[in-house]
């Protein structure tokens, strides 16, 4: 209750020490009064601007000081409305923002390609917390000092078109695009169509380094001033990629290296860099010779993240090696695939909430030896339909020693389960769950693949901050 005080009373206060500002600011240059026709302003540094930014930070610090959060939404929400297109003015005093957007893996690209920027010099904000709607990026954005070079922001992929229009970007990342909660993004099309609007508003000079092996992200990215295609060998197009992006009819696939539309002649055209992987290993064939890396995780998606944090911070002038060197040191982000020890049990914690999540989580996560609990609570920031349960191949668990239900929608991961055929037990709360499966003699280790809010849980749980 102390907390919410406060931030009530710097929203009010803040709300009247813009307006204020911002009136004798108009006043003084004959302005009317009047809301602005957009979000979007020039960079110009505003009076009301200075004590919006002053109190993002107060406010962030009161919700961490106070154990209520992260301080990386709230503030920025309330920023925008005491001064709106604040965050777009602050960006606009920016030398560079970069956004990276996708269904999964934008998280783990944001954090490598901000930490290769820094390395290469530079001085970079971003929302590490993974506070990724527009309010995050305000958070983000007007926590940064003066002496802040560059913001690389971690954006949803619903918000990338506003993101685009307000902040202008130099460059965008376009990871992937699957199903994902799919009582807000109902089908994969609409938000590939409104990626490639958003792409096409980019400014002169701007760059889009995109998924080449993917159809609905090579095709937004053709509709930019320029785009850098990455392709990971093998990958094939997938469950939610058969029909062509551009007229809807189904792709034509020449072994896995190839696809185009027979129909419109529509193809995503050649990729600026190739990715091989040997399990841990992964050779990148890209700006003039071959480098070679090895990968935080034996996997497709992880492959994916390295090589286009990897050309997207040599495109903004980052030295190869040094960004190559500086990426591969980064591992796992937001204890994502860490592995912790929690009262006698290892436990490995895996986000997987949707099925390609689920794709590189089950990849990834190939030591059968190990008990699994799979928590799904199915809330709002989870998406509150539960069918792409139904779309993951669970019966790669039915070999393991045992396999626990848990969270909120415990009973709809049961039922797969069953269907499935795979044996299992609920149990809630998730304490209870993770320590029944890791209560076996012998291997007390555990893999527990979680939903957002499940995985949230499991890292406060597990005392994971890292």
């Amino acid at each position: 209750m102390k907390a919410f005080a406060v931030l009530t009373g710097f929203h009010r206060g803040l709300t009247c020490a813009g307006v204020e500002a911002s009136r004798r600011t108009q006043q003084q240059e004959g302005h009317r009064i009047m809301p602005e026709p957009s979000a979007r302003a020039n960079g110009r540094r505003r009076p009301a601007d200075l004590v919006v930014a002053a109190g993002v930070r107060l406010a962030g610090a009161v919700i961490r000081a106070t154990g209520r959060g992260q301080g990386a939404t709230l503030p920025g929400l309330l920023a925008e409305r005491c001064a709106p297109g604040v965050a777009a003015r602050r960006a606009a005093r920016l030398d560079r923002v970069v956004l990276v957007t996708g269904t999964n893996g934008k998280t783990t690209t944001t954090a490598m390609l901000a930490a290769a920027l820094a390395a290469g010099g530079r001085r970079v904000a971003s929302n590490a917390a993974g506070s990724n709607l527009y309010r995050g990026l305000a958070t983000a954005l007007l926590a940064a000092g003066r002496a802040t070079q560059d913001a690389v922001l971690e954006v949803d992929e619903a918000v990338l078109a506003t993101a685009v229009r307000e902040l202008r970007p130099r460059l965008v990342v376009l990871l992937n695009l699957t199903r994902d909660q799919l009582d807000r993004h109902h089908e994969v099309g609409g938000l590939a169509r409104r990626w490639r609007q958003a792409t096409a508003a980019l400014g002169p000079g701007a760059v889009v380094v995109a998924n080449g092996g993917e159809p609905p992200t090579a095709w937004a990215a053709q509709a930019a001033p320029s785009a850098l295609l990455v392709r990971v060998k093998g990958g094939g197009l997938g469950r939610d990629h058969a029909g062509c992006p551009a007229c809807g009819s189904l792709l034509s696939q020449a072994g896995a290296e190839s696809y185009d539309c027979g129909h419109c002649g529509w193809a995503p055209g050649p990729a600026s860099v190739r990715v091989e992987r040997d399990g841990y290993q992964a050779s990148l064939d890209g700006l003039g010779r071959a480098w070679s890396v090895r990968l935080p995780l034996a996997s497709d998606g992880s492959a994916l993240d390295v090589a286009a944090a990897w050309a997207a911070a040599t495109h903004l002038g980052v030295d190869p090696a040094a960004a190559l060197a500086t990426i591969a040191g980064i591992g796992t982000v937001q204890g994502r695939y860490a592995s912790c020890s929690w009262h006698g049990v290892m436990v490995r914690l895996l986000l997987a909430k949707n099925p390609a999540g689920w794709d590189e989580a089950l990849g990834a996560a190939d030591d059968r030896r190990r008990a699994a609990v799979v928590a799904v609570n199915a809330g709002i920031p989870d998406g509150r339909d539960t069918s792409w349960l139904w779309d993951v191949d669970m019966t790669r668990l039915g070999d393991r020693p045992l396999v626990v239900a848990t969270g909120e929608r415990a009973e709809d991961v049961a039922l797969r389960l069953d269907v499935a055929g795979v044996p299992c037990r609920i149990v809630r709360p998730l304490a209870a769950a993770v320590a029944r499966a890791g209560g076996r003699p012998g291997r007390r280790e555990v893999d527990v693949f979680a939903d957002y809010t499940c995985f949230g849980q499991a890292r406060k749980l597990i005392g994971r901050r890292g």
